[in-house]
């Protein structure tokens, strides 16, 4: 009677902080900053897009205007859509479109919980380990499943496929198999490293040495990913050259090393999950949940290497994570030792909770500096189109990705975060090692200078003069000087 009472009462308090991990991430959605994670300002320049063009229209990354979109499109379409039903999609609503894109992408991470937890509960794991589990996973994801970005809808697709899987491991049905392979080509146009995850069904149908379904499961989603891709390619002419071709050669040894560091000082516990999970493997009994600490592994290898990648980050190892708790469910289950499981708990709990301090503390100690700052930026940006207009075909340049999104309609480069890959790439400066971009640097640096970018405006920062004074090459005056920018006028 008491374990049963102390049961309620832990259920009750975990409903309780897990409703509070749900209030802070609405409460920062409502943040007056443009990025929270990942570069939010090249999805709303994308949204804007759509919404004066229809489409995404997108360009040769080799030509001027030179923009870019990175990601395959279903998000910018679906995020969109919704945003119409709520706004016109002018400027002045932009602050809006960020808010609402963000709660978007919370109600897609509820969801996923909600599917963690069903996967938990299929699984044969009682309700109070199923939530201890599930705030593990919930206070542990990177800041970049919150914004508005195509990550928030990339975790549900990839909860759905794994409760899919778990849903296959109990009953082997190829209905599932079906499923799985809709749901990771869906993915795929979410966001493309999407498709890794289709490993874990894959495993499972090798391991159980059924070759038929494991060739049959791999086509189907190939097929379907091939067929939609060709559809888009006849819609967007340059959709290959964007999502593909213009990230393929973004490498930096020194990022890599980076992204490794802060995922092993902020997330070792998963490394640490791992290990001892593998150390555990003997007290599972049911040897077809040892698939899921063979996929674990794999995932993680395969985060490793997608890692590998100037812009990455650690929201790559998502998936890891969640299958790695999936795996700390089944292991504990098979546990006698409630003693250690309290502990292991209570010590994943504490790890978890520190992680989501530091991920969030200064979203919310910065609200109301970064409600000012985008007060100024949007009456600088008034200034600029007020006092130096553009005309038809010609842009602005800007350095600043944070400051470029308050003149979306007629900027060079877009709002891809141009101050790190693409300047640094074309002028070879030495921040990743030797990065590549798609465009060629003469190209670039002879429209750059001509007539159609009559403006470049860049950080009023010594560090960013001197880094970018190799753009100016004598036919630039300066003609706008505050603390924030300076702007340069070409002769």
């Amino acid at each position: 009677m008491k374990i049963r009472a102390f049961d309620s009462i832990s259920i009750a308090v975990l409903y309780f902080i897990i409703g509070i991990v749900l209030i802070i991430k609405i409460y920062i959605a409502f943040s007056h900053t443009s990025d929270l994670a990942g570069i939010e300002e090249a999805t709303f320049y994308n949204i804007h897009k759509i919404f004066v063009y229809g489409k995404l229209y997108c360009t040769s990354p080799d030509d001027f205007p030179y923009t870019i979109t990175p990601h395959t499109p279903f998000y910018y379409y679906f995020i969109t859509s919704l945003s119409k039903l709520f706004f016109t999609g002018s400027q002045s609503e932009m602050y809006e479109q960020y808010v609402f894109g963000r709660l978007v992408s919370i109600f897609f991470v509820a969801i996923s919980m909600l599917l963690i937890y069903k996967s938990l509960r299929i699984l044969r794991l009682n309700l109070l380990l199923s939530l201890v589990l599930v705030f593990i996973v919930f206070a542990s994801l990177d800041n970049h499943v919150f914004s508005m970005r195509p990550d928030g809808l990339k975790l549900l697709i990839s909860c759905l496929y794994l409760y899919f899987v778990i849903r296959y491991l109990i009953v082997p049905k190829r209905t599932y198999l079906v499923l799985l392979g809709i749901v990771v080509s869906i993915g795929f146009f979410v966001k493309q490293d999407e498709i890794l995850i289709s490993a874990v069904g894959s495993i499972i149908l090798l391991y159980n040495k059924k070759i038929k379904e494991l060739i049959l499961y791999n086509l189907f989603f190939l097929v379907l990913i091939i067929a939609i891709n060709f559809i888009l390619y006849k819609f967007e002419p340059f959709y290959f050259e964007n999502i593909f071709y213009a990230v393929a050669e973004l490498k930096g040894l020194t990022h890599f090393i980076e992204i490794l560091r802060v995922y092993f000082i902020y997330k070792y516990y998963f490394i640490v999950l791992l290990i001892l999970l593998l150390i555990s493997m003997r007290v599972v009994r049911d040897k077809t949940m040892l698939l899921l600490f063979l996929c674990s592994v794999t995932l993680f290898l395969f985060s490793v290497i997608i890692s590998n990648k100037w812009g990455s980050s650690t929201t790559y190892y998502t998936d890891f994570q969640i299958i790695t708790i999936l795996c700390t469910g089944v292991t504990i289950y098979y546990w006698k030792n409630e003693t250690k499981k309290f502990i292991l708990l209570l010590l994943l709990c504490l790890c978890s909770a520190y992680g989501f301090y530091i991920a969030n503390s200064q979203y919310i100690k910065e609200m109301e500096t970064n409600k000012i700052n985008f007060k100024r930026k949007q009456e600088l940006a008034d200034f600029i189109k007020t006092n130096f207009k553009t005309k038809q075909g010609e842009y602005y340049y800007c350095l600043d990705p944070s400051f470029n999104i308050f003149l979306p309609d007629n900027q060079l480069l877009g709002a891809i975060h141009t101050n790190d890959i693409w300047v640094y790439a074309k002028f070879k400066y030495k921040m990743e090692g030797k990065v590549q971009t798609p465009f060629h640097a003469e190209k670039f640096l002879k429209d750059l200078n001509s007539k159609k970018v009559p403006f470049v405006i860049i950080n009023n920062d010594a560090y960013v003069i001197k880094k970018f004074s190799k753009l100016f090459t004598g036919q630039h005056e300066e003609v706008f000087r505050n603390k924030e920018v300076i702007i340069y006028r070409n002769l």
